[in-house]
């Protein structure tokens, strides 16, 4: 029996700004979701392919143009390599796009990827607020 990807391709043709992603929380059985991106990620569908089908659909996927990314249900956070741009998103939006033009912070800062030193990821002592730095020589 095959998984039923009328769902994820319908969705991924009716929004521009959406990707398919896998859940990297459940190794055992991750879902493929289509998150809009176009603000927050928001899920907009899922299905759960078996064991066996998942590198099929994944590669069937990027033949019909959509790369597949993952995300984590934990902290909300969706992020894409595809053949033009590395890309993350969170609860406030795209917070980093990388191509071969550069890198891109959410607020259209503009950074040499060569000066990027480290990736550092952050959470507070309560939890709520966690994230990403970035190393520009010895600034964080």
């Amino acid at each position: 029996m095959s998984t039923d990807l009328t769902p994820i391709l319908d969705a991924l043709a009716a929004n521009p700004s959406s990707i398919a992603a896998w859940e990297i929380d459940d190794v055992n059985d991750p879902t493929l979701s289509v998150f809009d991106v176009s603000e927050a990620p928001s899920q907009l569908v899922w299905v759960s392919p078996t064991q066996p089908e998942r590198k099929g659909v994944s590669e069937r996927l990027a033949a019909a143009g959509h790369p597949t990314g993952y995300y984590a249900t934990t902290t909300g956070v969706v992020w894409r390599n595809g053949p033009e741009a590395f890309e993350v998103w969170s609860e406030w939006g795209r917070g980093l796009k990388a191509n071969a033009d550069g890198l891109f912070l959410a607020d259209g800062t503009a950074l040499n990827p060569a000066d990027v030193t480290a990736v550092i990821p952050f959470t507070d002592d309560e939890d709520v607020a966690r994230g990403v730095k970035l190393r520009l020589g010895e600034v964080e």
